[in-house]
């Protein structure tokens, strides 16, 4: 096995854990908080896609499909590719609104696809190539932190996802 495939499915991993955590939940689980801080599994599960989306915009692409592909639009949301979640506040957690779980999962595997194809195709050279950032315009980053960064981020709040969703449906919702 290479690295590529590892990374790959590591990635494939965790976006399964998103559609497992977000199968068969309503629209108001979506946006239901454990507690006041705490952020809903919908808001946790569209800041996961986003950061993915926001890279894949930045090395691969030119643009993310949160924009290019009209996301946006369907979430209600204005075209800001800033706009991944990063540094929102209670008050903007609760202003988005995600209309399904299918919709959030359309976004999911929208942005999934040319993403794992793009590791998959990645080389060891490619690894420290460096690319703007549009999180901090007029800088660069290189890929390798990129991958790990959001994947490391990313399981995190797929972890939190899943327990959010065990307190709202309790024991057994995981199939153990």
């Amino acid at each position: 096995m290479n690295w590529q495939s590892m990374i790959t499915e590591a990635y494939e991993n965790m976006f399964q854990e998103m559609e497992k955590v977000l199968n068969g939940l309503s629209i108001e689980d979506l946006h239901k908080r454990p507690f006041l801080a705490a952020n809903p599994i919908g808001w946790l599960c569209w800041h996961c896609i986003r950061s993915c989306d926001r890279m894949l915009g930045d090395v691969v692409l030119g643009k993310q499909l949160w924009i290019s592909a009209g996301w946006n639009r369907k979430f209600n949301r204005p075209p800001d590719p800033n706009d991944t979640g990063k540094g929102h506040s209670l008050a903007a957690v609760d202003a988005l609104f995600i209309p399904s779980p299918k919709m959030l999962l359309d976004y999911a595997h929208a942005v999934k696809a040319p993403f794992i194809a793009y590791i998959e195709k990645l080389t060891n050279q490619e690894l420290n190539k460096e690319y703007p950032s549009s999180q901090a315009p007029g800088t660069t980053r290189p890929v390798y932190p990129r991958i790990t960064g959001i994947l490391s981020h990313n399981l995190q709040h797929i972890g939190q996802a899943d327990y959010v969703r065990g307190i709202l449906k309790g024991h057994g919702w995981y199939g153990r």
